[in-house]
């Protein structure tokens, strides 16, 4: 079945409602993939996982993104986008006389579901600088209706490295699987052993 194509203007980013976490502060579901598990935070063999539709507590602000995997759909027009990321719990404030910021990272599996139209722009060439996991900047969406009258979202994920690249999407909701504790670090973005531990 071919959807049809809107011209979405992207609004807003949506903020996070507390600068020391990124978590919501609560949870409401309206959409449930089926293969998703139920609204709200619990955990799983000790994996804390959340699923939302609405997202606006989150902040994803400097997460890095680490890998990109997409697998397709039994109804073989949609799919999950799986983003592999370093999610900061949490922004820890400088103590004793520190000026910088420490940070609780850790690596989560950020999945969008039936996903549909995917456009990924990321060019490190014209940047010209390292060879580094891409980080976000902001995540927007907007509220679309397919033909057929089902609920959706057009997504858009604006990257900070490299610069001016962004992911956009349909997808009607996510699930984010936080893989492992997280770890205390003054750095946003995790080695491969810290990923790994």
């Amino acid at each position: 079945m071919a959807l049809a194509r809107k011209e979405v203007r992207w609004p807003k980013a949506v903020g996070p409602t507390r600068r020391s976490t990124g978590l919501p502060a609560s949870c409401a579901c309206r959409y449930r993939p089926s293969s998703a598990p139920a609204a709200g935070y619990f955990y799983v063999g000790g994996l804390s996982v959340a699923t939302l539709n609405e997202f606006s507590g989150f902040n994803w602000h400097d997460n890095a993104i680490h890998g990109i995997r997409i697998v397709e759909g039994e109804d073989g027009c949609s799919g999950d986008l799986v983003l592999d990321i370093d999610f900061i719990v949490e922004w820890l404030q400088p103590e004793g006389g520190a000026k910088c910021f420490r940070f609780r990272v850790a690596p989560t599996d950020l999945t969008f579901h039936q996903t549909t139209d995917l456009v990924i722009c990321i060019d490190y060439a014209s940047c010209s600088g390292a060879f580094q996991p891409m980080t976000i900047r902001q995540i927007h969406r907007e509220s679309i209706t397919y033909p057929s009258g089902h609920p959706a979202f057009a997504w858009k994920i604006e990257l900070n490295w490299p610069s001016n690249g962004f992911i956009s999407f349909h997808s009607p909701g996510f699930t984010q699987t936080v893989r492992t504790l997280p770890v205390e670090t003054d750095a946003q973005c995790l080695s491969l052993a810290q990923r790994n531990s």
